[in-house]
């Protein structure tokens, strides 16, 4: 009986190497090294073949150790770069914890780079400041009277700022998205949708069942409140329209004309 390789397709004339088994250099199953390495998961369907040629075999530990390799070298440079190149601003971030506001980064402009834990008044700063920028900030009075609120109130993130960012992060994720779906082909779209449904798949199976039945009562909280945000829209349609018959019912010709 003919042996059949999975990957190339070839017949297999010497030993034919089981996909269940492990690789002799990763010490790690071959179904997945090769998912890691092309993100397709082989079904494990006993009338397709299940064996592998010696030259596939090579060729995907070849591409598994270049895919280590990549990573490991990812996050070598990610762990070293920063902290070799930019100690200064590592410093800053670490004694810094919230955002800069307007007042941080003046302080950041005005002092030299020796004297940023010195203490500055508030006063001075926000004098000069305005002395500096003021023919930028105060264009008009209401302008001003904005910039004097923004220098006086305390450094706290806006949270409007943030979710309007958020919102356009989101808009520009999704108008990204709807480019390269349109750019993809039928076949590419199918194998898209299969990853998606494998990853989908794969985080079910992983989760624990008190996982499970926190996602479960989230899904019933959301129906819930949608479902009351439905019922008020209504309410309030069904009032609108009450008062409109009954305006138009005081407005007919004959009622109410005795008093």
């Amino acid at each position: 009986m003919s042996v059949f390789c999975r990957i190339c397709r070839g017949q297999i004339f010497s030993q034919p190497i089981p996909l269940s088994n492990s690789s002799l250099r990763h010490s790690k199953l071959l179904y997945d090294m090769i998912f890691e390495c092309t993100q397709i998961m082989l079904t494990k369907n006993t009338r397709l073949p299940q064996f592998l040629c010696q030259a596939c075999v090579i060729r995907l530990d070849e591409a598994f150790a270049f895919l280590q390799q990549c990573r490991e070298s990812e996050q070598i440079f990610a762990k070293t770069l920063p902290a070799a190149d930019q100690p200064e601003k590592l410093d800053l971030r670490h004694k810094t914890p919230r955002p800069l506001t307007v007042t941080d980064s003046v302080k950041l402009e005005l002092l030299p780079s020796e004297e940023l834990t010195v203490p500055v008044p508030f006063s001075s700063v926000a004098a000069s400041f305005a002395a500096t920028y003021g023919h930028v900030l105060l264009e008009t009075s209401t302008d001003a009277s904005r910039s004097s609120t923004v220098l006086t109130s305390p450094a706290e993130p806006n949270s409007k700022d943030w979710m309007s960012e958020a919102r356009k992060h989101r808009e520009r994720q999704r108008i990204s998205t709807a480019r390269r779906r349109a750019n993809m082909t039928p076949e590419q779209r199918e194998k898209e949708r299969e990853r998606a449904r494998i990853r989908q798949a794969q985080r079910r199976a992983g989760r624990s069942d008190d996982e499970v039945r926190a996602q479960r009562e989230r899904d019933r909280i959301r129906q819930a409140i949608k479902r009351a945000k439905f019922r008020e829209v209504e309410l309030v349609q069904q009032q609108q329209h009450q008062s409109q018959q009954v305006q138009s019912f005081a407005l007919e010709p004959g009622i109410n004309q005795f008093g």
